[in-house]
């Protein structure tokens, strides 16, 4: 029973990890599309990591599913805001400036809440100075949104705790 159980562990151990490591291979590669299903799944099996949420937003925010990355975004900087606004863009090979960029200059959804809400997720990436102004801009065209009132409340809460230990520093 007990080689059974390690026999059973270790597959589903490999077989998350294989999915992992080809989510990254894809990743790396710019292919978000391709990443999505190998980092939901996972996902599935390890709910609470991190890095793969991480880049399972910035994925879900190239596929269109920006209701989505939204919330994922929500749930995971109300649980650790750091793991995504301390980001090295060069380390962490993060897309985030080069598609911010092009979101910059072409509207990629038809609606100014989506683009609003993606460059808010991405700017958090770089900038939180930028993401809240997106957020804000977000806030303005939906203001009863309670997920947005709530996002905009931790990362203003996030920056004035930086400024507070900046200024004590």
């Amino acid at each position: 029973m007990r080689v059974l159980l390690s026999a059973r562990f270790l597959s589903t151990y490999l077989f998350v990890k294989m999915s992992e490591m080809l989510g990254n291979q894809y990743f790396m590669a710019r292919k978000f599309a391709a990443s999505v299903p190998e980092f939901e799944e996972v996902l599935i099996k390890t709910p609470g990591n991190k890095m793969i949420r991480k880049k399972l937003i910035i994925c879900y925010t190239q596929v269109g599913q920006i209701q989505r990355a939204f919330q994922l975004f929500h749930s995971l900087i109300k649980e650790d805001i750091d793991i995504i606004a301390k980001t090295d863009v060069i380390a962490d090979d993060c897309p985030c400036p080069e598609l911010v960029e092009k979101l910059s200059e072409v509207q990629v959804s038809d609606s100014e809440l989506e683009n609003e809400l993606m460059l808010g997720i991405l700017w958090l990436y770089c900038d939180s100075n930028n993401s809240l102004e997106h957020f804000l801009k977000a806030k303005s065209s939906n203001p009863n949104d309670e997920l947005l009132t709530s996002t905009i409340r931790i990362i203003s809460s996030y920056q004035s705790n930086k400024v507070s230990t900046q200024v004590s520093n």
